[in-house]
């Protein structure tokens, strides 16, 4: 079968001589081989001894293969040496390699209608080809000193973000100096364009002394990098009056309540060269949660009365902060954007995206309080109704006690039951019993005064129990007490 699909699109006789075509895409020259409109191979031309030698082609072993211009000439004089195959070549192939732009030549480097970003803008009808190429109608040139780091640049249509200050400050600037034709409607200056002086942090209030160095309206953000601003063109550290709802004059700015996290969250002070005084004050009063919570199921044993119990309590956990997730349920206020816990700001927003709702309930309805896990789910280490929208913490180990001493045995598991909080007992004669069942609680009711231990039993057993345990037994009910105990 692979047989019989060569012989149809190699075939000599069948679809015509064989066609070489040399197009031009976006940005890119490019090399098709066909056989009608069935694509060849050119390893099958150069076997047939169509594709003239020496020349190197990039790829024999496709029927589309990109042409960088630096070989185009080249590829042009092989073309025109080929027998037997059709050549076509595209009118809008550049024809002419300039060993120097034109006079012309040049590109721009122009702020989007929104400020956030620079646009590269090349004249009409120039055309980038990659790795210093340009190409303009049937003439096409190399920059001179091109080094294959330029590419990262050259090929990108638009600068933003994070890459904007490397890019102006020292991509921009290395190419002029080579006297490239670049233009850029942008620069950066490192002077701020504010200056914000903490003046006093107190735990419930803030106040800074605000003075502009440039006009704040005409300040905009400059998207995926923080801390900066575009300022008619220039690049400057700062922030926006919009966004941090600073006020546009020039005077002293006291933040109470909620205002302090949401300024502190906008500003994102440290670090910052306009920003000056007792930021660590800040730091210290009133530090943002910011790292991503968590809400985990904890496991915590407890003991009430002597008796043990395994409680699965919800906790929201987020970096060092590990906090009650009822407990945060209930202070939520619908109204606020932050929530004041452990000395700190925690954003609304965190809590909701880690499942906690408010009202002491999740954000889909099932109860945030602690849940005290029945003997079986203590055993197996869970159940069905501990799921939830959260992650379930390492179980404690639970094992039951395995002594060589049928004595020790019984007083490990006697402990054992107490510890876990799992009802139980032993099963054995009075005369076996009695004796291992009293010193494990003379050791209990020693360490647990405050514990009351009731037996209920028959008559004879109880009276047989109360002679072989002593001072232990402080009342013997034969019959019910008329008024409580």
């Amino acid at each position: 079968m692979a047989g019989r699909f060569l012989e149809k699109v190699f075939h000599p006789t069948r679809g015509g001589p064989p066609r070489l075509s040399l197009e031009r895409r976006k940005g890119a020259l490019v090399l098709l081989a066909r056989r009608g409109n069935e694509p060849i191979l050119f390893s099958e031309l150069a076997r047939q001894g169509r594709l003239p030698e020496p020349f190197q082609w990039p790829d024999t072993t496709s029927p589309e293969v990109r042409v960088p211009l630096e070989k185009l000439a080249a590829l042009l004089e092989a073309l025109a040496a080929v027998e037997g195959v059709e050549v076509r070549i595209a009118p809008d192939i550049p024809q002419q390699r300039l060993e120097k732009p034109p006079q012309s030549f040049n590109w721009e480097y122009g702020w989007t209608p929104n400020r956030a970003s620079l646009l590269r803008q090349l004249l009409p009808n120039v055309t980038y080809f990659g790795q210093g190429w340009f190409a303009s109608g049937e003439q096409y040139w190399r920059l001179d000193g091109f080094q294959p780091g330029d590419e990262l640049w050259l090929v990108r249509e638009t600068v933003e973000g994070e890459d904007l200050l490397p890019f102006l400050t020292e991509v921009l600037l290395d190419w002029q100096k080579r006297g490239w034709p670049v233009v850029a409607q942008a620069r950066f200056d490192p002077t701020p364009a504010l200056s914000l002086q903490v003046v006093d942090v107190q735990a419930d209030s803030l106040e800074l002394s605000l003075r502009w160095q440039v006009a704040p309206g005409t300040l905009a953000e400059l998207p995926g990098l923080a801390g900066y601003v575009n300022a008619s063109g220039v690049v400057r550290p700062g922030i926006s009056a919009e966004r941090t709802g600073l006020p546009s004059r020039d005077g002293t700015l006291r933040l109470r309540g909620e205002e302090i996290p949401r300024f502190l969250f906008q500003a994102q002070l440290a670090g910052k060269p306009w920003a000056a005084g007792n930021l660590d004050e800040i730091s210290r009063l009133h530090p943002l949660w910011l790292e991503t919570g968590e809400l985990m199921l904890e496991f915590e044993r407890g003991e009430e009365g002597g008796v043990g119990r395994v409680e699965a309590i919800p906790y929201y956990r987020s970096g060092m902060l590990r906090i009650s997730a009822e407990a945060l349920s209930h202070a939520m206020n619908p109204k606020s954007e932050f929530l004041r816990v452990e000395g700190g700001w925690l954003p609304l927003a965190s809590l909701i995206r880690a499942k906690v709702g408010s009202m002491g309930m999740t954000t889909n309805g099932l109860p945030l309080k602690p849940r005290i896990l029945g003997p079986d789910e203590v055993f197996r280490g869970g159940s069905t109704r501990l799921e939830g929208p959260w992650k379930i913490d390492s179980f404690p180990s639970v094992h039951p006690p395995d002594d060589p001493s049928i004595h020790r045995t019984a007083e490990l598991h006697l402990e054992f039951l107490r510890h876990w909080g799992i009802p139980g007992g032993l099963v054995g004669n009075l005369m076996e019993s009695a004796p291992v069942l009293g010193d494990w609680l003379a050791q209990f009711l020693g360490r647990y005064p405050e514990a009351g231990v009731l037996v209920v039993g028959m008559r004879r057993t109880l009276q047989a129990l109360a002679s072989s345990w002593g001072n232990l037994v402080t009342a013997l009910i034969d019959e019910p007490p008329k008024e409580p105990l």
